[in-house]
């Protein structure tokens, strides 16, 4: 079965031929007009070329119902042009008659259909053909009279002459067509792998014209910035496009690493990379190469201080009882003080053991709530308050109950002339496209936390508040962290505090 551009050629061909024959055939018959042609030979020669036009339709039609086979049509149509070419000559003035001209195009069609060989067999038909012409019309003892041998010599040599040039521009053309067609199949492979590479890229990629028109984004890119097509990049980024790599700030802690080259066309391409996790994993890890070192010395220090400390606690309680004393009760509270630093302190250098199981976060919320309903501390000053709604998710409640009332404490010492902590629970996604999980927040009123001390507010021993051991957060940090979970603290809208920590539903492994 041919394919659709065999049929289109084909067609093309058969359409062209009756249009050259109708054509032909006016001019003809004008010129049999002027110049006084009998009747009959006007009639014969309308009817050759009208029969010539028939079976170029008939052709042509066949082509289009899609059941003819492309060689067979053309060796077909090469031989009946060349009987028919050959007769409408015979009848309108034999070798030197103005149809001679038809046998041109059958050549052509030979080779557009079959190349160099169709256009050689076209050219041999028609200078078989034309020989015959040729005799038909002297058929005296000299066939070919009068220089009429020269001028069919010279038609037959311009014949293959003819099929010479136009069967190699068809075979060049074929040649180049199947090259154009390989590279555009290339092009478009080429152009979808590349498609494909873009869409799988987590990083964001936004092409730019010359007037730094975002032009194109990948699928990361809409999901990172939204359908921002057709803005200014200055409108998106803040960082100047004349620098090659930088880092930008973005709204909620996260990070933004950012890249820009320039095209050919004027235009750029930009890479955004969302690094947030990344800066957060640095932070981490430097804080956790600071500390290795120390914490093993001062685990080992704060071991062989809880003995000696020990002793002093009992004996200051036994001479209290013999003789209480103003001096004697300071020295045993701060004893005791020194006591919990050093218990609060081996917790932090201890590894979490957690066992999780299935929480329903919102009442352990409300359990915290009431523990600390009955402090005396705070008990007159600080109102606490839960809000958000039902979450469940796996984790260990007395260790998360631990990180509640860390937090709760410490907002409720922030606020020394009282104030309110509000606790919510919600189900949110890390970062709004992560894992599901479950986010708490603590938000106190307080005077807050100063932008360069909160990079370092979960460091052991560091602390804003005068009395302090700062080793509170360290911990919850810590127990967070045992968990898969991750905390951040930030600026209130309303002022004061806002500690959000992240749990992942499920139990984490590791």
């Amino acid at each position: 079965m041919p394919n659709r551009d065999e049929l289109r050629r084909l067609a093309l061909y058969a359409l062209s031929r009756a249009v050259v024959v109708a054509i032909l055939l006016v001019g003809t018959g004008i010129s049999a007009r002027l110049g006084g042609w009998s009747g009959d030979a006007g009639s014969n020669v309308w009817a050759w070329g009208l029969s010539l036009i028939t079976v170029a339709g008939v052709t042509w039609w066949a082509i289009r119902q899609g059941g003819a086979t492309p060689g067979l049509v053309v060796a077909l149509q090469l031989v009946i042009d060349s009987v028919l070419t050959s007769v409408l000559c015979g009848l309108t003035g034999g070798v030197r008659a103005p149809f001679v001209l038809l046998y041109v195009p059958s050549i052509f069609a030979g080779a557009s259909q079959l190349r160099l060989n169709g256009a050689m067999i076209a050219a041999f038909l028609s200078s078989l053909g034309l020989v015959g012409v040729a005799a038909s019309t002297n058929a005296g003892p000299d066939l070919l009279p009068d220089g009429l041998y020269t001028d069919t010599m010279f038609r037959i040599f311009a014949f293959f002459l003819v099929a010479v040039l136009t069967g190699q521009l068809a075979e060049l053309a074929d040649r180049t067509g199947r090259a154009l067609i390989a590279e555009r199949r290339s092009s478009a492979m080429l152009a979808s792998e590349h498609e494909m590479v873009l869409d799988r890229v987590r990083a964001a990629v936004l092409t730019l014209d010359h007037l730094q028109r975002i032009v194109t984004m990948n699928p990361s890119a809409l999901r990172l910035l939204g359908d921002v097509a057709g803005f200014n990049i200055t409108e998106v980024l803040r960082g100047s496009l004349t620098v090659g790599t930088w880092e930008e700030g973005r709204e909620g802690g996260r990070r933004w690493l950012c890249c820009a080259d320039p095209l050919p066309d004027g235009g750029r391409v930009v890479v955004i990379e969302d690094v947030t996790e990344l800066q957060r994993m640095r932070e981490v890890s430097a804080r956790d190469e600071r500390l290795v070192g120390v914490g093993r010395l001062a685990a080992s220090m704060a071991h062989e201080i809880r003995n000696p400390l020990a002793s002093l606690t009992g004996s200051l309680q036994l001479v209290a009882e013999d003789r209480p004393d103003r001096l004697i009760d300071i020295a045993l509270r701060e004893a005791q003080r020194l006591n919990r630093l050093v218990e609060e302190f081996l917790s932090v250098s201890r590894s979490q053991k957690m066992e999780p199981r299935s929480t329903e976060l919102h009442a352990l919320v409300q359990e915290v709530i009431a523990a600390f309903g009955r402090d005396p501390r705070f008990r007159e000053t600080v109102r606490v308050v839960a809000g958000g709604g039902p979450a469940v998710a796996e984790v260990d409640p007395d260790r998360l109950r631990q990180v509640l009332w860390n937090l709760v404490v410490n907002g409720a010492q922030a606020m020394p002339r009282g104030g309110e902590i509000l606790v919510s629970v919600e189900e949110r996604a890390e970062y709004e496209q992560g894992p599901e999980g479950v986010e708490l927040r603590v938000v106190d009123q307080g005077p807050g936390i100063a932008e360069v001390d909160r990079g370092r507010i979960f460091d052991p021993f560091f602390t804003t508040r005068s009395g302090g051991s700062g080793l509170g957060l360290a911990l919850v940090e810590q127990i967070v962290r045992a968990h898969g979970g991750r905390i951040a603290v930030r600026g209130a809208p309303e002022g004061g505090t806002a500690f959000v920590v992240w749990l992942p539903k499920e139990a984490h492994v590791g």
